[in-house]
């Protein structure tokens, strides 16, 4: 059966990515006093799950902000306008279960702006907090603010998990929903970047255009290399 090209390897990688990073996240949120011991090529690493915790978060950081300037500069299924749609859009796919794209479809892409949200404002918050370990040293924006602020960023960033965990349950019943009621295979297309032509999204199904992976590359080298510089170098 013929195929054609739907999610460029800068946005698979990008999802799987976070995928892992946000579980990780998650499980030594809840093991916080864990400590795990290494032997990486006759050499003893070891780290607290703190630690892990919060070099996890800075490249989550680093994933949302490369995938948001990804949605400026990135391919045709990649930037923002392609699916974020307005109320009409939603409603009519809600009729007639036709998306006006080959990308996330009208709902879906209001549910990746939400995980954008949230999970930004989840890291960030994370960065002000005395108790994070950077380096041997509190969260690297932890004296920019008062204790009362810092006190409602704890807050935020005990509770921001719980969202999470909602946005998350939503996303895998609504793939559950799309892979047994609709046959979309949208796990596979997110992992071979390709989708079948009797299952496209589209009545004239588009392929990916403006895959210039190279420009995916250098975004994401630059925002790495400037966050950890910031967070781990600069002298506040």
């Amino acid at each position: 059966m013929n195929k054609f090209k739907v999610w460029d390897l800068p946005v698979r990688l990008f999802h799987w990515s976070l995928v892992v990073l946000i579980s990780l996240c998650l499980y030594t949120g809840y093991n916080f006093y864990d400590y795990y011991a290494y032997n990486l090529l006759g050499v003893e690493l070891s780290l607290s799950a703190m630690a892990v915790h919060q070099y996890a978060g800075v490249g989550i950081f680093i994933l949302i902000v490369f995938r948001i300037l990804w949605g400026v500069f990135g391919s045709s299924h990649a930037v923002f306008w392609d699916f974020l749609r307005g109320p009409k859009a939603i409603l009519d796919y809600m009729k007639t279960g036709i998306s006006p794209t080959e990308g996330h479809n009208p709902m879906g892409g209001w549910m990746v702006l939400a995980f954008f949200v949230v999970i930004l404002l989840q890291v960030s918050s994370g960065l002000f907090l005395e108790d994070n370990t950077y380096m041997f040293k509190n969260a690297p924006l932890s004296g920019l603010i008062e204790n009362e602020t810092r006190s409602t960023l704890a807050m935020i960033h005990h509770y921001g998990h719980y969202v999470i965990f909602g946005l998350v349950g939503l996303h895998l019943l609504a793939i559950l929903f799309y892979t047994v009621i609709k046959r979309a295979a949208l796990v596979g297309a997110m992992i071979t970047g390709k989708r079948r032509y009797d299952r496209a999204h589209m009545e004239t199904p588009e392929a990916l255009t403006h895959d210039h992976p190279w420009i995916a590359l250098v975004l994401f080298v630059i925002v790495a290399a400037a966050s950890i510089y910031f967070f781990f170098f600069h002298q506040f």
